[in-house]
C-alpha cells in the first residue's frame, strides 16, 4: 500500500468505479487475467467506510505495466508496476462490500503486508540450513569437508 493508506482512488460512477494510481511491485504482473486491490473511493466520509477491494482486469482499458524486470536472483518472476489510468471497474468487481477492507485493515494490522516477514524469514533460515549442510557434505552430491572444493571458494 506504498505507506499512502492505499494510493489508488476509485471515483463512483453508473455502473461500477474509475480508477487511478500506480501499484509498485506487483506480483505476476501482466501475467494474472485480474489484479485484486485496495483503492479509497473519493468521498467526504470517514477513510475506513471509503475503503475498496476490487478485481481489475488486466485486459481493461488503461491498465498498464511499465518497466523492465530483471533483477538479480528473481529472474524468474514478475513484479513490475501496474499503472491504473482511468480504468473502469464494474460493480461486479468489487472482490470485498464497500468499508470491509479498511475495517479489516484497522482491526487487524497483523494482516498488513508485515505478515510477510515471517515468510521470508522462514526462506532465510532454509536457505541457511541447506548451505551449511551442503557445505559440510551431508547433501547427496555435495564436495564434502574437502578445503580445496570450489564451492567453498
Amino acid at each position: 500500500m506504498g505507506g499512502r493508506r492505499f494510493g489508488t482512488t476509485a471515483r463512483k460512477v453508473d455502473g461500477g468505479y474509475v480508477v487511478n494510481g500506480r501499484k509498485f511491485f506487483v506480483s505476476l504482473a501482466g501475467a494474472a487475467p485480474y489484479f485484486a486491490t485496495p483503492a479509497i473511493r473519493l468521498g467526504d466520509e470517514p477513510w475506513i467506510e471509503r475503503t475498496l477491494y476490487l478485481k481489475v482486469p488486466k485486459d481493461a482499458p488503461g491498465v498498464s505495466f511499465p518497466g523492465d524486470w530483471d533483477p538479480m536472483g528473481m529472474r524468474g518472476t514478475v513484479s513490475r508496476d501496474m499503472v491504473l489510468k482511468d480504468v473502469f471497474v464494474p460493480d461486479e468487481g468489487e472482490v470485498l462490500p464497500p468499508g470491509f477492507f479498511g475495517a479489516m485493515y484497522n482491526t487487524f494490522p497483523h494482516l498488513s503486508p508485515l505478515t510477510f516477514s515471517a515468510t521470508f524469514l522462514g526462506i532465510m533460515q532454509a536457505s541457511w540450513d541447506f548451505t551449511v549442510a551442503y557445505l559440510t557434505g551431508q547433501i547427496p552430491g555435495a564436495p564434502g569437508l574437502q578445503t580445496e572444493a570450489a564451492t567453498k571458494g
